[in-house]
């Protein structure tokens, strides 16, 4: 069948939506749904027409029409069953079928109907499929919009523990202020330091009003200068000796060491005024055991992240080819699971890489196990005999004598599995926070091996944690660390398996948000393969001789989240 037009008309003929699916004029596809209402015959109960050159295959929709255009070969029988599901679609879009909400649902309705025909040619999908498919919902769009939200979440709590740090650290800041004295001067100077207002010239003789004094260092009023020299208000007194206003508290105050004798008289004698040699609060100065704490808790957590990344690296690092033919099984593992138990996604991706550096061991069959999962998906390389593989397990090429090349890594074979069956989920992790009573909360976090046959290496579980405060562990199987500045828990287990199936930790932390100890990530490496594919062994083409060869198997997790 060949779908020309799908469109909805009126009784008269005219087009309100239309969608072409071969090439042809507008002015074309007006002209035959213009001739269409003068085609039918109300007495007579047939769905179609025909012409000429086309056929009309139509369904009243209350007001209008529901018509495809096709050519005078396709089947009736599909092209029916093809505008049920046309007549369908628009039902389900519009609630009710007139033009004004045709009109409005436009645009959704030619996408639809693009699913529907393609090229003229039916696709064959249902009404579900179509749902699904023109709402986009997408499983790693929302995992990604979720993580997105986490690391805002994340950052938010960062800039509100800074803020929050900053404003006790002011706080603190005023407190040693207080305790040490109202005051410290307005400054290293004062306002007028060796110079007063009107230096060697004044009321009296060579008298200033601050000659050598100022509002703050070691001057007051008038350092050793009163109004009039031998005859004024003071005789060797200021109002502030080595004070002033440098402070109304530590040994300074508005009358140290003032002499107020001889109110209006001619005494000369000058007392010697006594310099102050208090030490004073000093600005600037912290308590030298606060910056140590603070320095070795830097410390730690820059030795603690250099370790981890070593870790990281170790694991990542592939081992080095003993024999000139060198075979790597490689698996990713993607999981994204609810912290309620129920599977988002599990996603495995495989390969296996070849890299021979021998010339006289080019010509292969490389046989492997028949144990490995056949519920995988297999893809083999092009020039890889796809038949001996899916028959015998066997790869080899497709022209036994052309050889594999030599130095470079060749990837032979691919896999892939996905599923959100719960029984395939290798490593369970059940994080269970609850609300203490004193503002904290209590949180038990345990993993659970539930692929007997698969032993982890080196696995890493990262439980975030909010709040100001510092959690407390309890019990613990295997080591922890606590990152302070990017507020985290990494939960380390040397090997998961058989033997070591289950373990648990416990803390206690500050705060009341139950949802802030996820995301949940883990990290592990291992040496056996979720799919359980292996080499048997490797033979020359000509003689079927066994090869001396080598292999390693890696495992790892490329996103292995608990939301």
């Amino acid at each position: 069948m060949v779908v020309i037009s799908a469109s909805v008309c009126t009784k008269t003929g005219k087009a309100i939506l239309s969608r072409q699916f071969m090439d042809m004029s507008r002015s074309r596809i007006e002209g035959l749904l213009a001739s269409f209402p003068k085609l039918i015959d109300n007495n007579e109960q047939h769905t179609f027409v025909e012409t000429d050159s086309v056929r009309y295959v139509y369904q009243p929709l209350e007001e209008l029409f529901m018509v495809l255009i096709t050519n005078k070969n396709s089947n009736i029988l599909q092209d029916i069953e093809t505008l049920n599901l046309f007549v369908r679609a628009i039902s389900d879009y519009c609630h009710n079928i007139n033009t004004h909400e045709i009109e409005e649902m436009a645009f959704e309705l030619s996408s639809v109907f693009d699913e529907i025909v393609n090229l003229g040619y039916r696709e064959y999908v249902s009404i579900q499929q179509l749902r699904t498919i023109s709402e986009m919902e997408s499983h790693e769009e929302k995992l990604a919009a979720e993580i997105e939200k986490n690391k805002e979440k994340e950052a938010k709590e960062l800039l509100n523990r800074k803020a929050k740090s900053l404003e006790m650290q002011r706080k603190e800041m005023q407190k040693k202020m207080a305790s040490g004295g109202m005051g410290m001067g307005y400054g290293s100077g004062g306002f007028g330091n060796n110079g007063g207002y009107g230096n060697s010239s004044g009321y009296g003789n060579n008298n200033n009003y601050g000659n050598n004094g100022g509002f703050g260092n070691n001057g007051g009023y008038g350092n050793n200068d009163g109004y009039n020299n031998n005859n004024g208000y003071g005789n060797n007194g200021n109002y502030g000796n080595n004070g002033g206003y440098g402070g109304f508290g530590n040994n300074s105050g508005y009358n140290n060491n003032m002499n107020q004798n001889n109110y209006n008289s001619n005494n000369n004698n000058q007392q010697q005024n006594q310099p102050f040699r208090g030490k004073g609060m000093q600005l600037g100065h912290k308590n030298n055991n606060n910056v140590n704490d603070l320095v070795s808790q830097m410390q730690e957590e820059v030795s603690n992240q250099a370790i981890a990344e070593q870790m990281a690296s170790a694991s990542n690092e592939p081992s080095t080819p003993t024999e000139p033919v060198h075979a790597i099984i490689s698996e990713k593992i993607s999981l994204a699971a609810t912290h309620d138990g129920g599977l988002e996604n599990l996603e495995i991706k495989g390969d296996m890489i070849l890299r021979i550096s021998d010339p006289n061991s080019t010509r292969l069959r490389i046989q492997l196990n028949n144990s490995f999962n056949r519920n995988f998906q297999f893809k083999t390389h092009p020039q890889v005999d796809k038949k001996l593989f899916n028959s015998d397990s066997v790869i080899a090429l497709k022209d036994p004598s052309k050889p594999f090349p030599i130095g470079s890594p060749l990837g032979i074979l691919k896999w892939r599995f996905a599923t959100r069956d719960e029984s395939f989920i290798p490593l369970s992790i059940n994080c269970w926070p609850s609300l203490a009573a004193n503002g904290t909360c209590d949180v038990n976090i345990e993993y659970e091996l539930e692929v007997p046959n698969i032993t982890l290496n080196n696995v890493s579980i990262i439980i975030p944690y909010p709040g100001m405060g510092n959690p407390t562990v309890g019990e613990v199987d295997g080591s922890y660390n606590i990152n302070h500045q990017n507020r985290y828990i990494e939960w380390q287990i040397p090997i998961i398996d058989a033997d070591n199936r289950s373990g648990s930790m416990e803390f206690n932390v500050p705060g009341n948000d139950t949802n802030a100890f996820f995301p949940v990530r883990v990290n592990f490496t291992s040496q056996q393969s979720f799919s359980n594919i292996n080499i048997a062994d490797i033979q020359l083409v000509e003689d079927g001789t066994s090869v001396s060869y080598s292999n390693e198997t890696r495992l790892m997790p490329e996103n292995y989240i608990i939301m």
